[in-house]
Formats: structure tokens, C-alpha cells, sequence
């Protein structure tokens, strides 16, 4: 079908230090990138999303409560949202990624990740 899918925010577990939005920004492009590649058109680009949520008024923490992300899917024309959680261990990035249907609120699809810091940019000292 003709499913699009959202990359949203991804938080931070273990505070890393007041550099959680830059890790979450790497992982949602790096994510968004790799999703493009192997599903061409069917993910909804950043910007998009940024400018419904501001026409909403709601942050993308706020797309969870029900109502907002029924409202969310419908102008960002999204069916899906793919977000999640990391949190650094042991010279370690672990990332798990959740895949949500936006009308019903159901995963669908969840995987995890282990990346090592020092192939994650920038982030080799914590």
C-alpha cells in the first residue's frame, strides 16, 4: 500500500549530559535516511513534520496522548510513526525503535540497536 511514515523524537533514557537533542536529531536522520532509501516516498520529511506540529501546537512528546496523534496523522497525512528510546552503556548507544500505527496506537514493529559510541559522531566522550 501507500503507508507513510513519520520519524519523530527519540528520548533520552539516561541523560547524557544535556546532549540528548542532538543524539536524538542524529539517530531520527540517520533513521530517516536509511528508511528513504529502502522505502522511497513513503517518509514524511522533517521540516513536514515540524511545521504541523507548530500548526497544532503540540511538541512531539504530545503526539502520543490519542487525540493528538489522530490529529497529527491526519495533517501530516502520516499513517505511521516510528520513534523510540536510547540510552548509552558501556561504550555503547542502545536504540530501540517502535514503529506505531497512528489510528489505532498499536506497535507494529519494534527492533533494537547497539551502535558503539565511537562510531556515533561527535559522542565518543561522553
Amino acid at each position: 500500500g501507500n503507508k507513510k511514515l513519520a520519524v519523530m523524537g527519540f528520548q533520552d533514557l539516561v541523560n547524557l549530559k544535556g546532549r540528548s537533542s542532538n543524539v536524538s536529531t542524529i539517530i531520527e536522520q540517520d533513521l530517516s535516511n536509511l528508511l528513504i532509501n529502502d522505502m522511497p516516498g513513503k517518509i514524511i520529511a522533517k521540516s513536514h513534520i515540524e511545521t504541523v506540529l507548530k500548526e497544532l501546537q503540540i511538541s512531539s512528546q504530545d503526539v502520543f496522548d490519542p487525540e493528538n496523534r489522530k490529529r497529527f496523522g491526519k495533517l501530516a497525512a502520516a499513517d505511521y510513526i516510528v520513534t523510540g528510546t536510547y540510552w548509552a552503556y558501556g561504550g555503547y548507544i542502545n536504540i530501540n525503535i517502535v514503529v506505531v500505527e497512528i489510528e489505532s496506537g498499536l506497535g507494529v514493529f519494534s527492533s533494537r540497536v547497539r551502535v558503539s559510541q565511537k562510531d556515533f559522531v561527535n559522542f565518543s566522550n561522553f
